[in-house]
């Protein structure tokens, strides 16, 4: 589902607190967990990223570990577990930038984010942040959009 305003948006987050939202009747063995913020790339991680603390860290692993803390306490929160033995697939949903004028913005609302931050980095984010060792993971699905909102990502095991 693409939000195609801010309040639509909240809106949406609001009505779904669950956090389970169904696309279609057929979806519904498998809810779609919501995600109300920005999925955050993983940074390459350097020896020195391991023993900075605080402001000593790169901006990319502050911000990384602030994502991964979120996202781990809103799983938990929610009782949420994602099965690495059926199909994960994660929608992103990118945010514009603040200058883009309103115009370009509309046209560009749910269109594929065709740049940077690399899809590869953004899903590695996500499963490292999802599982200690995401080699398990065997079948992902992932896309990426943009929105007008404040960015959110959605994660959805499917059985094939």
């Amino acid at each position: 589902m693409i939000m195609s305003s801010h309040e639509e948006t909240e809106d949406f987050f609001e009505h779904f607190q669950s956090g389970v939202f169904f696309e279609d009747e057929e979806e519904k063995e498998y809810p779609l967990m919501i995600f109300p913020f920005p999925p955050v790339p993983k940074p390459r991680m350097t020896q020195s990223d391991r023993w900075k603390v605080g402001d000593k860290k790169r901006k990319a692993v502050k911000n990384y570990h602030d994502f991964r803390d979120r996202f781990r306490k809103t799983m938990e929160r929610n009782d949420w577990i994602v099965d690495a033995n059926m199909l994960i697939r994660i929608k992103m949903y990118i945010p514009m930038a603040k200058s883009w004028s309103k115009k370009v913005k509309k046209a560009m609302e749910g269109m594929p984010h065709k740049q940077k931050p690399d899809i590869d980095n953004l899903e590695k984010g996500i499963l490292d942040a999802l599982y200690e060792d995401d080699s398990r993971v065997w079948d992902l699905h992932a896309t990426k959009y943009w929105t007008n909102s404040e960015g959110s990502f959605t994660i959805q095991n499917i059985e094939e």
